[in-house]
């Protein structure tokens, strides 16, 4: 896999913060930027592909709906 580079412009404050946990991990910055990049995808890649799903789900002509007065009845004390 051929790497690929990205510039960005970020707050100084967050620079400082992105070198100090850099710093105290003993990891350079990219590694920390990598690495949140890969669990902000993962993340959301998970929660786009849910909400797909329960889309698709929801609209099958099989779906079964409650009113808000059901659910409350079975989950609320």
């Amino acid at each position: 896999m051929k790497d690929k580079t990205v510039t960005i412009r970020i707050e100084t404050e967050k620079y400082d913060r992105l070198t100090k946990l850099a710093t105290s991990m003993d990891r350079p910055k990219a590694f920390v930027i990598e690495d949140a990049i890969n669990n902000y995808l993962d993340v959301n890649e998970w929660q786009v592909s849910e909400i797909k799903q329960t889309l698709i789900a929801a609209d099958a002509p099989n779906a079964k709906w409650f009113t808000q007065a059901e659910i409350e009845k079975e989950f609320l004390l």
